[in-house]
């Protein structure tokens, strides 16, 4: 039996998702109407619409892990905030991810490799990190141009992935317990 895509399962698990949050955020919306606001009713509708969206926002990124690898110009700052919520449930409830985005022009960014680079470092920060350390995400321009995401701590687990990650991206790393710091070149 052949094995399946697990690029177009994830396609089809995504497109399923997105549909089915809908529906429970718009039938929430509507019964919303009818709750008089301040009300528990009308709090429970609110921590639910906030659930379904938290929800979709962990699935999403999740089911691009597996997709065709590529440099897609993007803007990172966006890319980093639509990981944030992935990147959370895998690196644990200890401590949360901060995320500190200056705006950065579009850059090619090797996708699903930073991706997958980046939820690497997320699990090594739930293994290996001190139960409760600051853990840190920095996006800023870099000196001439293109963008350079900084990583605070690196555990030993994610180095590799993150170099590679870097590499496939046209740019580089500088990697230390520390920190990492990725650059990757103007589009």
């Amino acid at each position: 039996m052949r094995e399946p895509d697990a690029a177009a399962v994830g396609d089809a698990v995504r497109h399923a998702a997105n549909n089915l949050a809908m529906v429970i955020l718009s039938n929430l919306d509507l019964l919303a109407r009818t709750v008089p606001d301040d009300t528990p009713a009308s709090r429970q509708l609110a921590r639910s619409r906030l659930a379904a969206e938290r929800l979709l926002a962990v699935l999403v990124p999740y089911t691009r892990l597996e997709r065709e690898p590529g440099l897609d110009l993007q803007p990172p700052e966006a890319v980093l905030r639509a990981l944030l919520p992935l990147l959370q449930v895998v690196g644990g409830q200890s401590s949360p991810i901060t995320l500190e985005a200056a705006a950065v022009q579009p850059v090619k960014l090797p996708r699903p490799a930073l991706d997958l680079a980046l939820v690497r470092w997320a699990l090594a920060l739930a293994t290996e990190a001190p139960r409760g350390a600051a853990r840190h995400i920095a996006l800023e321009a870099g000196a001439t141009g293109g963008a350079v995401i900084r990583l605070t701590p690196c555990p030993a687990g994610a180095v590799a992935a993150l170099a590679a990650a870097a590499q496939a991206g046209g740019g580089g790393a500088d990697l230390s317990a520390e920190a990492a710091e990725l650059w990757f070149p103007g589009g």
